[in-house]
């Protein structure tokens, strides 16, 4: 489960601009994404039946040589797949890093995976849903560290001429690990799937949490820019 502490979201001042359609993605991202937590995603046996794997031209991660894999659709079946690579630490065998897309080849499939809701007379095309998953490894075990998440669609209304494309981009940093009297999330104070984190957020908006570190530049990578303010902090 996920429960939401502190947030705040930004609105755009030019309406013209604003697409109101609700996509997947939100808090609940990470843990739906952990595709090696949940091996059933992606991970498991039944499901890698449907993949073709092969190995690729080693790579290296920071200092880490890395088994690349490569994975894509065998055949069709009757739910999405993906195709993408895996890294895994040579040494430990540890997932480092995983990249992987939605196959688009069923754009009414792919669509049902995207969208949750879109305006009445609003035609919605899917292009790309692209997930980066990276993990590090403390010694014992590899735990999620970081995630991003491409997603670049069309709509166009049937009245317009033309279609107007779009491109969400969504990042997840882990920034610190506590596990010393963990308590499970109560169901109610919970963050659902279904809950739209637009909707919601303004109930954890606090514009002092952040005081002199409110800013993180849009062109910066959330990971560099958690890095640079926890060494300030420290």
């Amino acid at each position: 489960r996920v429960s939401i502490i502190k947030g705040r979201k930004l609105v755009s001042p030019n309406l013209s601009d604003t697409l109101g359609a609700k996509i997947q993605g939100g808090p609940t991202l990470p843990v739906a994404l952990d595709v090696v937590k949940i091996p059933e995603f992606l991970l498991s046996k039944d499901e890698m039946r449907y993949y073709m794997l092969k190995m690729e031209v080693p790579s290296i991660i920071g200092d880490r040589p890395q088994v690349v894999i490569s994975f894509e659709p065998l055949y069709s079946v009757d739910h999405v797949l993906y195709y993408g690579r895996m890294y895994i630490d040579r040494q430990t065998l540890a997932f480092t890093r995983i990249e992987m897309s939605l196959d688009m080849h069923d754009l009414e499939r792919a669509t049902q995976v995207i969208l949750l809701h879109k305006p009445a007379g609003v035609r919605f095309r899917p292009r790309e849903l692209t997930t980066t998953i990276s993990y590090l490894y403390d010694g014992h075990v590899s735990r999620m560290h970081y995630l991003h998440s491409d997603v670049r669609f069309h709509c166009d209304w049937r009245k317009r001429l033309f279609s107007s494309s779009y491109h969400v981009e969504a990042e997840m940093v882990v920034t610190d690990l506590v596990s010393e009297d963990a308590k499970p999330i109560p169901g109610r104070e919970s963050f659902s799937w279904r809950d739209s984190f637009y909707d919601k957020v303004g109930f954890f908006n606090d514009p002092d949490f952040w005081g002199q570190y409110n800013i993180i530049e849009p062109s910066e990578s959330l990971e560099n820019a958690i890095s640079k303010l926890k060494k300030k902090v420290n």
